[in-house]
């Protein structure tokens, strides 16, 4: 067995991670941008170039955005975002050609051409945030239940129009939440004993 001695004096018959190999191409740097003088680039030159990540993309034109607000409140969100096609796609699930695809909040930003900061600053100004939620009569379960199962031929967005108006006319509740986990701790202590 031969074995060859690296730099260090040491036997190893490995080869050199790093080591180039004979049979490779060099690559032809012609393309690459650099000074006039052939160093690398400064900051500022190579700042033109971008961050390396997918410029943001256009919103997509759907079917969702295309529909206004049935409600009488025009108040413009953040972004330019319709309340009515956040609440189809956020909350319901109400996919760009009318399918249901339950989203979150990256992806409903991505599919109007927006950050997710800007998605969530809308639904909180127009009180459809998780907070919101919470303290206001209506099941949104049930809601995104009745698209989910809507059979073929029915139009997901008209249904979404009127489970809207119910949304927006169900009423605010302010939740007592020591009353309820009072009653809750109760209900378990009857059923687990404690």
């Amino acid at each position: 067995m031969a074995s060859s001695k690296n730099q260090s004096g040491s036997s190893n018959t490995r080869k050199p991670q790093n080591g180039k190999s004979p049979y490779r191409q060099k690559r032809n740097n012609a393309s690459n941008p650099s000074g006039p003088s052939g160093e690398k680039p400064s900051y500022q030159e190579r700042s033109g170039r971008g961050s390396g990540r997918p410029a943001a993309r256009p919103p997509v034109e759907s079917s969702a955005a295309s529909v206004k607000s049935p409600s009488g409140s025009d108040k413009p969100l953040t972004g330019s975002l319709d309340a009515f096609s956040l609440f189809c796609a956020y909350h319901l699930g109400i996919g760009p050609n009318k399918e249901y695809k339950p989203a979150n909040l990256n992806e409903v930003a991505r599919r109007f051409g927006q950050d997710p900061a800007t998605v969530r600053q809308a639904l909180k100004e127009c009180d459809m945030d998780s907070a919101s939620l919470l303290d206001r009569d209506f099941d949104m379960a049930l809601a995104q239940l009745d698209i989910q199962v809507a059979p073929e031929g029915i139009d997901r967005m008209e249904l979404g129009k009127s489970i809207y108006e119910d949304f927006l006319a169900a009423p605010h509740v302010k939740r007592d939440w020591k009353k309820i986990l009072d009653e809750d701790r109760k209900e378990n202590s009857k059923i687990f004993g404690g």
